[in-house]
């Protein structure tokens, strides 16, 4: 869980900066870690998150974009290599 890996390793959740809900209808967070480069940035099952404040901050704030018509910034996610580029024998 996002909780008890803050208290073990040190990742601390900075903001949260976008939502996907999967193909299954479960609902995870793109976190943004404090102290980690974006390249860090992971995405965790909403039941793994223990930051209520934060979640309700990221969701006002998206409420409110989507009431003034604003469409929400792409998240640029890494791009992993696929098929041969892997280099895989």
């Amino acid at each position: 869980m996002v909780k008890n890996q803050a208290k073990e390793t040190g990742f601390v959740v900075e903001k949260i900066m976008d939502k996907r809900i999967t193909p299954e209808g479960k609902v995870e967070y793109f976190i943004k870690w404090r102290g980690y480069p974006n390249s860090d940035n992971t995405w965790e099952p909403e039941e793994n998150c223990d930051c209520p404040s934060i979640i309700q901050k990221f969701e006002e704030s998206r409420a409110k974009s989507k009431k003034r018509g604003e469409k929400k910034p792409k998240v640029e996610e890494i791009q992993k290599l696929r098929g041969y580029d892997r280099g895989l024998p």
